[in-house]
């Protein structure tokens, strides 16, 4: 169950986070920050399991797990971007959001 919750996430996470980038940034700074996220990821991918492997031999792998999955939540409460904040709060539906990415499927 766990594992297919972390898939889920990690699904989610790829498809969002491209399309996010655009409401984020304005059509100038577009690849200026597709550049910053690559560098990131790239960085992620090199030393991710070595500092994890780090963490995990020092403090036990629960409350290096509790971390991981803290960090995000800690960002995702924390992000607004500057457009939406000008803009007030947002006036979204998630049926019809879900139904407007259904409508790109075949």
């Amino acid at each position: 169950m766990t594992f297919r919750i972390g898939a889920a996430g990690t699904v989610a996470y790829n498809v969002a986070a491209p399309s996010l980038v655009p409401a984020l940034v304005g059509r100038e700074a577009l690849a200026t920050a597709n550049r910053r996220i690559e560098i990131a990821r790239s960085v992620a991918f090199a030393a991710g399991p070595a500092l994890t492997g780090g963490l995990v031999g020092s403090i036990g792998a629960a409350p290096a797990f509790g971390r991981g999955f803290a960090g995000p939540l800690r960002s995702h409460a924390t992000l607004r971007s500057p457009r939406a904040a000008a803009a007030g709060p947002a006036r979204r539906h998630v049926g019809r959001d879900r139904e407007e990415g259904a409508s790109f499927l075949p």
